[in-house]
């Protein structure tokens, strides 16, 4: 997936906000997407009006999913030389399509295919045809199937295989299941939907992509948000001598979406800790409660109706979490926000967005049908073509890069790291100091110091008895804290971070030329990159909600 950044300008398709604001101000809008839908007929025959039913059945189930979405379908099939008609014409007599606008229409064929093609294949529907290299063997397929189910969000099968041949080592399913695509399959005689699920979980990636485009930002914050990067960006624009105009063009199309990913980003990032924090505080008050109220007050039993509320409390932020996906969003958002930067430093100096090769094969961006993938490819390449200034001189474009971009995560992450550090000692310390005046009290106890002694009509060795008891719980909870925010692990990995961004500063003062800066640049896209998607990877195995 190599995406020319350089030649990308957005078509302006936000919704703009009333303002006297000395830039346009834009929510941005909603971002679609094509529901691509490989086809493949088993027999002949089996486009009955019953499949078709079954057909706008999961169409509809799409449609649902995808809500506040603008989508479109496209229907990817290979060409069978006399059947086509039939087929398309079948599938557009749903009534699916009676509601909603036809699909796109798109055969695969073999490139030199001498056999006869009618041109054209329709008067009255429209559609396009790619060539597909006769020498693509993988896993031994014909070469349109693999092109089919490669360019497929979802294979649609419409055939009467039994489903014991979903283990057939050279059919559609297995076919699907090798590049990780979902399938539906469909029976012609009966309509029955079979689901074959993959790694993919592309319903799943549709409702992420939807829940994103319906997920509202505050206009004000984000007239604020996007004010203060346009004014930093022209104070940094100004110190380096560089001309406006070259990043002008994204005012409009990137950096409203990175300031919507951005600020979602944190609002999920603080509700996960805000939900954290309260969970293990709340735990330890509900000890402390119940506690006070066993040794202070038998008579009173009503107290433990205060434990009740804290519990349920507790449940109920358990619950929101979980349903809410505070983590898993956080991390997604700010991953996607991370690459919107990135992408609107790299189209500067005319270089692509490129996922290299060599990524380890867990990074999200590799996974089939990624919802972030979706998003960011849409965000990068919706729009018409401009220009590209290849005329830009080394030093101020040198200056602007280091100073916009580099110095200015140089210098966040030097500042998360010193926070890190600073809340992890601290936390560390209390939870020490907290064990230690358990520690006094339990040896004071089993001593008898105190125990005949009165404090306000209460034996002293109840009052250690207590606190014996209730400090521990909240040393745990401090500990809790502690380790669920990983600041030990965050101030370890900014500081390696900040080692890298140094040596990247370092070599960019040093460039001689603008391929050598661009090479810099990708270096920098691709740590940045991959730091972002560690933190993926870490979500997906150490989430504890």
């Amino acid at each position: 997936m190599i995406l020319d950044l350089c030649l990308l300008h957005e078509k302006d398709t936000t919704n703009r906000i009333p303002g006297k604001n000395k830039t346009n101000v834009a929510l941005p809008g909603a971002l679609p997407v094509t529901v691509n839908l490989g086809l493949f007929i088993k027999e002949e025959g089996s486009v009955t009006d019953t499949s078709i039913n079954s057909l706008d059945s999961t169409l509809l189930r799409i449609t649902s999913i995808l809500s506040k979405t603008p989508h479109t379908f496209r229907f990817i099939l290979p060409i069978t030389y006399g059947t086509e008609e039939e087929i398309v014409k079948k599938i557009l007599s749903g009534n699916f399509w009676k509601e909603n606008s036809p699909p796109e229409i798109q055969f695969f064929r073999l490139k030199d295919d001498e056999r006869i093609l009618k041109e054209p294949l329709f008067e009255d529907i429209p559609y396009e045809i790619k060539e597909i290299s006769p020498n693509i063997k993988t896993y031994g397929y014909d070469p349109v199937s693999i092109a089919i189910t490669e360019y497929s969000s979802l294979v649609i099968i419409i055939g009467t295989e039994s489903e014991a041949a979903v283990t057939d080592d050279k059919n559609s399913y297995m076919l699907a299941k090798r590049f990780g695509r979902s399938v539906v399959s469909i029976h012609p005689e009966t309509g029955r939907i079979m689901e074959l699920p993959s790694d993919d979980r592309i319903f799943n990636s549709y409702a992420k992509v939807n829940f994103y485009n319906s997920t509202k930002v505050n206009p004000a914050k984000f007239s604020a948000e996007k004010e203060r990067y346009i004014t930093n960006l022209r104070n940094d624009l100004r110190l380096a001598g560089f001309e406006e105009e070259s990043i002008q063009f994204s005012y409009e199309s990137l950096l409203p979406h990175y300031i919507k990913a951005r600020v979602l980003g944190t609002r999920y990032n603080f509700l996960h800790t805000l939900k954290g924090i309260l969970i293990a505080l709340l735990a330890a008050l509900a000890i402390f409660v119940i506690t006070m109220q066993t040794l202070f007050f038998p008579e009173n039993p009503g107290l433990v109706w205060i434990e009740v509320v804290i519990i349920g409390v507790i449940i109920l932020l358990m619950v929101a979490s979980r349903i809410g996906d505070y983590h898993l969003k956080s991390i997604d958002y700010n991953f996607l926000a991370e690459r919107i930067r990135n992408a609107f430093f790299s189209r500067i100096i005319c270089i692509s967005c490129q996922i290299t090769d060599n990524i380890p094969l867990m990074t999200p961006m590799r996974t089939p049908n990624d919802w972030m993938v979706m998003a960011f490819d849409t965000i990068v390449t919706s729009g018409e073509m401009i220009s590209c200034n290849k005329e830009i001189s080394l030093e101020p474009l040198r200056e602007f890069i280091i100073s916009a971009w580099i110095q200015k995560r140089l210098n966040f992450y030097q500042k998360e790291a010193d926070k890190a550090r600073f809340r992890y000692d601290l936390l560390a310390n209390s939870a020490v100091m907290l064990f230690l005046v358990t520690m006094i009290l339990a040896i004071a106890h089993a001593m008898g110091i105190g125990h005949l002694d009165r404090l306000v009509n209460v034996e002293i060795p109840l009052i250690m008895a207590f606190f014996t008891i209730t400090i521990p719980a909240f040393g745990a909870a401090v500990t809790a804290i502690r380790v669920q925010r990983e600041y030990h692990r965050n101030s370890v990995r900014y500081s390696q971070i900040m080692r890298h961004l140094t040596a990247i500063i370092t070599e960019m003062e040093y460039a001689t030329d603008v391929g050598e800066l661009c090479n810099l640049v990708k270096e920098m896209n691709e740590m940045t990159f991959r730091e972002a998607h560690d933190w993926k990877i870490l979500s997906r195995y150490n989430i504890t909600e």
